[in-house]
């Protein structure tokens, strides 16, 4: 069998699936929207409190106390980066500290421990930190099950992140009033130990008598200026160092500080660009001191060249004069230094944190409701999830389920597709029962009915198929048990005889026969006698009850049919049947359970396949069909039988009303006459 290209599947298929699985869609969406309309009717009323703070953070300044040491002094930055402020918010101590204060509070309330602590818990992870529209504000906002638990929560949470920042920051101007206080210490020492100096060079030179008998001794103003330069580049350069110690004094602080804070992964306590400016000012700052060690050594140079090139200056005044400035320099640096700490004491005395509250929490006011919200997410997911669900169990169904999946499977025609017998006898019936054997015939069915008509259908595209070569002997044969083959044998050689060519059926099927009862006649005296036994045609070909038909049942189970089928005795008994019938249609069993269907293939024009629809498995029809083939059995085509029109919104829909529009009209009134005035004469 040649390799079949499957053809895409087209919009029109996905409305068909859509169609045939509605039931299912609408079973999974009543579901999901019944569950949704159950949660939203269980989901409590929540009522909601917010306040406004202002945050004094910088965008680009991280250091928390920058100090900047210098001639006059300078005054700290206490503004903090934003990362500063979320880090405490989303610390876990700070949380940890909300829920210990609300569960207290709801005890107070009258609520046990554990409805209190669960309580606590759904109104904590409602609370949240956003962004106003103007820069620097900043709305906090909590949802509870009751207006005051949602108050406290809010009011609580807005105090301890007040309180918590302002420990922060006034832990942080501590560590550097302790830093100031080490640095003070060491510029008094040196203060003290330049003194000593001073007075002890004044006691052995007997300077201030020298000074009273011969008065002040002039110096060149050349060495005035190199000498007041040294100086200054020394004191610079002190200043430089002391200004690097508290850079990097203030590096550790800020590393402690934010390790401390526990932030999350999303919002980092030392971004990259903030830490980078971190750095650089870092190394400016050893720049600079590198600079000024490079100026005093550059004037001290110079100095000592002009001291060498000038013997005539007086040791004595040179050594006054350095000891002298030593002393002057740790004096203003002392003074810096003890003006900073009483500000970092001010400071610290007087921290804010920087949180600033504008609005205070508001009472606990009812959320809006989101039950419509909710139930058209409901719907939506309920539409979505139901047609997911219809096309997964399409994907998973492997049946033959239309004359396309056929198409795609198999290199041979589909020549008709057979309405569902059932749904169109429901209608004849009237409130009358019809016999078993009977039920699936078409010999009183009106000339309008659907199913006659498509048997008619498959009639004359058989006698087209054939050509010039006239159809002789057909085998009608299915892939399993159970698909309609033996009604569609029937039907078919009804529809043949009714058109007056001489037909004869013969059930092939000796192992489980059904013809005889298709037409209410006996199994005995059939196709077994005939083969077994000196036996006339007329002796087993009984009237069917129908114009120009006959039927050879099956008569007696033979111990092992497949001989008798494939003997010599059967090719002559079929000859002549040839003689005596126009057309001879043999009723097979499925071909993948026993070989006769073949044996009755290879001695006949060819094999008519019965797929049941929706019944089917595509994998059975496909090795029915391989069997067929390796076997070099001709396959006249496929019939797709019990199509249920009404769960197809596809060509077998539109074939049903197009049918009844057309054929009905082509009749006309005429025929509702004639089925009128029976029904009155009967």
């Amino acid at each position: 069998m040649n390799e079949i290209n499957e053809e895409s599947v087209s919009f029109h298929d996905y409305i068909d699936i859509i169609y045939r699985k509605k039931w299912l869609i609408v079973m999974v969406f009543v579901s999901v929207f019944l569950t949704t309309l159950y949660f939203v009717h269980r989901e409590p009323q929540r009522y909601h409190s917010q306040a406004t703070i202002y945050l004094e953070y910088a965008g680009n300044i991280v250091t928390p106390a920058f100090v900047s040491l210098g001639t006059g002094g300078g005054k700290p930055s206490t503004l903090r980066p934003l990362e500063f402020y979320l880090g405490i918010f989303d610390s876990r101590s700070f949380r940890n500290q909300i829920h210990r204060e609300l569960v207290s509070y709801a005890t107070r309330l009258g609520l046990t421990e554990s409805e209190a602590r669960g309580r606590a818990t759904e109104a904590l992870k409602t609370l949240e930190i956003k962004a106003r529209p103007h820069k620097g504000y900043y709305s906090i906002s909590v949802q509870a099950s009751s207006p005051d638990l949602a108050f406290a929560a809010d009011s609580i949470a807005i105090r301890l992140f007040a309180e918590r920042c302002r420990q922060v920051s006034q832990q942080e101007n501590n560590a550097m009033v302790v830093f100031m206080a080490s640095q003070l210490d060491s510029a008094r020492r040196n203060l003290l130990r330049a003194e000593d100096a001073l007075q002890d060079f004044n006691r052995r030179h007997n300077l201030v008598r020298l000074e009273t008998e011969e008065g002040a001794q002039s110096t060149p103003i050349e060495y005035s200026r190199l000498t007041t330069s040294y100086y200054n580049a020394r004191e610079e350069r002190q200043a430089a160092e002391a200004t690097l110690q508290a850079m990097r004094q203030t590096v550790a602080l800020l590393e402690q500080t934010y390790d401390s804070l526990a932030l999350d992964p999303v919002r980092r306590a030392r971004p990259a660009e903030e830490w980078a400016d971190v750095q650089e000012r870092l190394r400016k700052a050893v720049t600079e001191l590198q600079i000024k060690e490079y100026q005093e050594k550059s004037l001290e140079r110079q100095l000592r060249e002009y001291e060498l090139a000038h013997p005539e200056l007086p040791t004595i005044s040179l050594n006054l004069a350095r000891l002298t400035r030593e002393r002057d320099l740790y004096q203003r640096l002392q003074s810096i230094l003890m003006e900073r700490r009483e500000e970092l004491r001010m400071e610290s005395s007087s921290e804010s944190g920087g949180v600033k509250i504008i609005d205070p929490p508001t009472s606990g006011s009812p959320v809006p409701s989101r039950a419509r919200v909710s139930l058209i997410v409901g719907v939506v997911v309920g539409l979505v999830f139901g047609v997911g669900v219809a096309f997964f169990w399409e994907f998973m169904d492997s049946n033959v389920k239309s004359t396309t999946d056929l198409a795609r499977i198999l290199d041979v025609s589909t020549i008709a597709a057979i309405p569902s017998i059932g749904a169109s006898r429901k209608k004849k019936s009237n409130g009358t029962r019809r016999r078993h054997s009977r039920a699936s015939l078409i010999t009183e069915g009106s000339l309008k009915d659907p199913v006659a008509e498509a048997y008619r259908s498959l009639r004359t595209t058989l006698m087209y198929s054939a050509g010039d070569h006239r159809l002789k002997t057909l085998v009608v044969s299915s892939a399993g048990q159970a698909e309609g083959k033996s009604v569609t044998t029937a039907n078919l050689g009804i529809t043949c005889a009714q058109m007056g060519q001489r037909t004869v059926i013969i059930d092939g099927d000796l192992r489980r026969p059904v013809q005889h009862m298709n037409f209410g006649l006996e199994r005995d005296g059939g196709m077994s006698e005939y083969l077994l036994r000196d036996l006339e045609l007329a002796d087993v070909a009984k009237p069917s009850g129908v114009d120009n038909l006959d039927i050879i049942t099956a008569g007696i189970t033979p111990p092992n049919p497949a001989p008798l089928i494939g003997s010599k005795v059967f090719a002559e008994r079929l000859a002549e049947l040839h003689e005596n019938y126009e057309l001879v249609l043999i009723d097979s069993p499925p071909i993948i359970a026993v070989t006769d269907a073949v044996l009755l293939g290879r001695v006949s024009d060819g094999v008519l396949m019965v797929v049941r629809c929706a019944a089917t498995p595509r994998a059975a029809v496909k090795h029915a069909f391989s069997i067929l083939d390796n076997a070099k059995v001709n396959v006249l085509g496929a019939v797709l039988n019990d199509v249920d029109v009404s769960r197809h919104y596809g060509g077998y829909y539109y074939y049903n009303y197009y049918y009844h529009y057309y054929y009905g009209g082509y009749y006309g009134a005429d025929s509702d006459k004639r089925e009128k005035a029976e029904k009155t004469s009967s």
